[in-house]
């Protein structure tokens, strides 16, 4: 197969960022030489995706709109079993987490503060399905840090992933649209439930933070099928990109096993990795680091050797930032540009 056809995009939410003080994380001095060459030798093509991480990952199964179903999609992919259910609700996702509240700003921090174990949102799901049944909704915890509201209708909501509020005042990120007022109580309704909840008098005699509130988000229903673009090879462990690829009748591999095992296919292949998303946006720094060296190291720069041997006939990187860099065949690297450290390329949060 002539590697014209031959295609990589790597979707990578987090690895170049926002971060609030780049310089910061510039004078930690950490060499990620496949970062680094991709970047150097790469163009940079047009912003699409600004900020929109969910909604690069529908674009490339050709899906768009300004309020994407990320939490029917994602309850799709990480259904077990008969799946039909998904289809028939409207879902919103409707994540546990912690609102650090002072006098002046409440502030979020999501599961990956949170560390919840499956017996823990079970009992805490259940006490709001007690609830919450009487009005219609149903929370769904296929893992524990990721809760599911199945509701008649498709809710008329604009509103923001967990990511891009954490740590931050959520004021401005509360839910917008027709329905914002009625969600708005609910979320009311659920955090009086959760501040007495036995399991967080449990995590909080432990000194672990308690989940006090959810957060919902990525409302809407399937999109209808078969879907316009399919790529030709997937490869993910988020429920957002294996449910995009459930619909388009993809059997999506694994990221465990390396890009070096891995032929090629005719068409695009996609990758789409988000651990280095969670520690940048809850300032673990020393994580984030190791994130963006594991995929540089396990990604990059095997794809790099790919494409000089002729097996690609390109590599685009996307970060959360909006931000796509495009690397082609050697015809068309840039070998004068000098080295420069990977971080000069971070974007300010």
């Amino acid at each position: 197969m002539p590697r014209s056809q031959r295609r990589l995009l790597l979707l990578a939410p987090g690895l170049l960022g926002p971060v609030a003080d780049p310089d910061a994380v510039s004078s930690l001095q950490a060499a990620v030489p496949p970062l680094e060459d991709l970047l150097r030798r790469s163009e940079r093509l047009e912003e699409v995706y600004r900020g929109r991480f969910e909604a690069a990952v529908f674009g490339a199964f050709g899906v768009g709109g300004r309020e994407l179903p990320v939490a029917a999609v994602s309850r799709f992919g990480e259904a077990d079993g008969d799946t039909a259910h998904v289809g028939e609700s409207g879902w919103l996702r409707a994540d546990p987490v912690h609102l650090r509240i002072d006098t002046h700003s409440a502030r979020l921090f999501g599961d990956y503060v949170l560390r919840l174990e499956p017996g823990e949102a079970g009992q805490l799901v259940e006490r709001l399905n007690g609830h919450f049944a009487a009005d219609g909704l149903r929370f769904e915890a296929p893992a524990p840090g990721r809760w599911y509201i199945a509701v008649e209708d498709e809710p008329r909501l604009e509103t923001y992933p967990p990511h891009a509020v954490a740590g931050r005042n959520i004021d401005a990120f509360m839910p917008q649209g027709d329905d914002a007022g009625r969600w708005r109580n609910w979320m009311n309704e659920a955090q009086m439930l959760l501040h007495d909840a036995a399991v967080n008098d449990q995590r909080e005699h432990r000194g672990a933070l308690p989940v006090n509130s959810v957060w919902p988000w990525g409302g809407g229903r399937l999109p209808p099928q078969p879907l316009e673009t399919v790529p030709a090879m997937v490869h993910a462990d988020d429920p957002l990109t294996l449910g995009l690829a459930r619909l388009a009748g993809i059997a999506a591999q694994p990221l465990a096993v390396p890009l070096d095992e891995r032929e090629p296919a005719a068409g695009q292949t996609l990758i789409v990795t988000t651990e280095a998303l969670e520690p940048l946006v809850h300032g673990d720094f020393g994580a984030w680091l190791e994130a963006v060296e594991r995929v540089a190291g396990q990604w990059l720069a095997p794809a790099q050797r790919q494409l000089a041997e002729g097996h690609l006939e390109s590599i685009q990187l996307a970060v959360d930032g909006g931000s796509r860099y495009r690397l082609r065949g050697r015809g068309h690297w840039r070998p004068w540009r000098r080295r420069r450290p990977w971080t000069d390329w971070l974007e300010a949060g």
